[in-house]
């Protein structure tokens, strides 16, 4: 693809282990072709800190707060 650039979003909630796991499979991805790796936290954002407190537990992986059990 000539003149296109790909690239893979990265996107957790910050914690480190969850960060680095998705880090290491978009490296892996990117070594079988040519992709930009861009990192995003989830809570960083306007949006997440707008949202409910129970949906950012959710969001956080904490489904027992967020209702779903």
């Amino acid at each position: 693809m000539s003149g296109t650039s790909q690239s893979i979003w990265v996107i957790t909630d910050g914690r480190p282990g969850t960060k680095n796991q998705a880090l290491g499979l978009a490296e892996a991805l990117g070594r079988l072709r040519s992709f930009a790796i861009q990192a995003h936290n989830l809570e960083a954002g306007p949006v997440f800190r707008a949202m409910p407190p129970k949906v950012q537990l959710g969001l956080r992986g904490r489904p027992e707060h967020y209702g779903l059990n």
